[in-house]
This record gives structure tokens, sequence and C-alpha cells, in this order.
């Protein structure tokens, strides 16, 4: 990838517990030429989450009509959570038109869809390890069995596997989270945008 490109999106990826979505907050708080991108899921809101501010919300049928007519372009379907995540393009377009760089959480297929398509520059976030992950998910909102344990498997194929196809690949320390924030916005900076 050309540096003399405008960089559109930055994706941030890794597994359920990793911190990719506070290390994405924190830069977005630093970064004011930055948005997030919403994206679509078919899951319940936990407590606290609000309708097109931490997702869109959808219906399964909603999602499906939304594959159909384009407006979400890429998608995973976790089956055994029976769970649609993917791109809201309407939301991503509104953002680039502005002139801003769209900040986005997605899993690979998002990350390949992206760099196919836009001037990407992608970062996956690595727990420091496999039991401080485990631990992680465990004590966030309270999940099923079933559901922890899809997590993990998950999360494993993604450390082992996925990681390898991103630009880089950031550790988040325990209780350390600006220590990551620091490596990842001096990578941004080399590439020339301004934090």
């Amino acid at each position: 990838m050309s540096d003399s490109k405008q960089i559109q999106i930055i994706v941030f990826s890794g597994p359920s517990g990793s911190g990719k979505n506070t290390l994405m907050k924190m830069l977005l708080e630093r970064c004011s030429s930055c948005k997030r991108l919403i994206t679509a899921t078919t899951r319940k809101p936990r407590p606290g989450e609000q309708d097109g501010v931490d997702y869109y919300y959808l219906s399964k049928d909603e999602f499906l009509k939304g594959i159909g007519n384009g407006n979400i372009p890429e998608y995973r379907h976790i089956e055994a959570l029976d769970t649609y995540y993917g791109t809201y393009l309407p939301a991503l377009n509104e953002i680039l038109k502005s002139g801003k760089i769209a900040v986005a959480q997605v899993d690979i297929i998002g990350m390949r869809f992206f760099k196919k398509n836009y001037n990407t520059v992608s970062f996956f976030i690595d727990p420091p390890s496999f039991d401080v992950l485990v631990s992680r998910i465990k004590n966030r909102a309270k999940i099923s069995d079933d559901e922890l344990d899809e997590r993990l498997r998950i999360a494993k194929r993604e450390i082992e596997e996925d990681a390898k196809s991103f630009d880089y690949r950031v550790v988040n320390p325990e209780g350390h989270p600006e220590q990551a924030l620091d490596e990842i916005i001096k990578i941004l900076r080399d590439k020339k945008i301004s934090i």
C-alpha cells in the first residue's frame, strides 16, 4: 500500500476480550480526523447499548434484506449463536464523504473487504496471553457456557490463523492499554495521519 494515498479506513480486529474496542475508543478521543464506523448485527443489545451508537441492531430479516440490496456488502454469520455481523455501507459512505477516516472494528472478512476496496491500514489486537483473554471474557457481561466455548474457539482461530493477514499485530498489555495505543499512534503518524 502506498503511503502517498490518503488512508480511508483504520481497522481494529482481534478476539473477543482483546481490548480492541477500548483501544478504538481511546484512538477516537485523540484523532479529530477519525470517526467510528458503526456496523450492523442481529444480536440483541446488551444493557446500556444503543441502536445507532453501539451497532445498528437489525432483525434477521432486515439484515438479510441489507445483504440482498447491497447495503451490507460483507458479513459473517456465527452459526452457533445464529448471529450476523456486517458492514453497513450507508454509514461508511457518510463518513468518507465527510472527508474523515473511518475507524472500523471488524473481523478478517471485513478487513479483507476494506483492503480490496479502500486504502486501509489494519491492526490485530492480541491479548497478553490466552489465560488473560479467558478471564477477560468471563468477567464481561454474563454469557452462557455455550457462548463462552464458542468465543474461545473463535478466538483461538483468530490468534493462530487470521492475525497473520493484518498489517500490524499489537499486544494489549493487561491494565496498560495506553502502551498499545502509543504503538498504534506511532504507526499511524508514520502514515501521515495527524493525531
